[in-house]
């Protein structure tokens, strides 16, 4: 059985914690299916993805009043005990080249980075930016299908938490 892997933006687990952007608990249910399926969280080599999570998710984590039960230990899965994948990182590579025609603003390096895992891969993006993920997510795909990752697909939590039942 081949290992399967997930990207998994930030936003999706900051959403995760905020119950009007969890509706219908659908982050719960995408998180809970990947974990029991053994879905790996993909990350670059440099370690990029996981410093984000780190700045934005450890202090939560680490202040139990804002996190409390079930989600605390979904996080400390995902984020500290899943085994990661690690995708080794070039920035400046033909596909990042490629990557950042379409996400072009400078201060959203660590969004390429999260695509860049994905294509590299092959997998699924689970994200909740909009601007400049899911907004690009046509041309996105063009640039996977050239690289032949064609199980790349770049989408948001409530529409992943719909899919479930067709990944494998």
């Amino acid at each position: 059985m081949h290992t399967r892997r997930i990207a998994i933006d930030t936003s999706v687990f900051m959403d995760y914690l905020n119950p009007e952007k969890n509706t219908s608990d659908h982050i719960d249910t995408l998180l809970s299916v990947l974990a029991k399926r053994q879905y790996r969280l993909c990350v670059d080599s440099d370690k990029r993805i996981e410093g984000e999570y780190e700045s934005q998710l450890g202090p939560i984590l680490r202040n139990t009043d804002e996190t409390k039960g079930f989600q605390r230990y979904m996080l400390q899965f995902w984020l500290e005990s899943n085994p990661k994948e690690l995708l080794p990182l070039d920035m400046g590579d033909e596909l990042m080249t490629k990557i950042k025609k379409i996400i072009h603003e400078r201060k959203e390096s660590v969004d390429r980075i999260f695509v860049y895992v994905a294509i590299s891969a092959d997998t699924r993006l689970v994200t909740n930016d909009g601007k400049h993920i899911i907004d690009g997510r046509r041309e996105l795909k063009k640039v996977a299908k050239k690289r032949d990752a064609d199980n790349v697909d770049f989408m948001t939590s409530e529409a992943a938490a719909a899919d479930l039942g067709n990944w494998d």
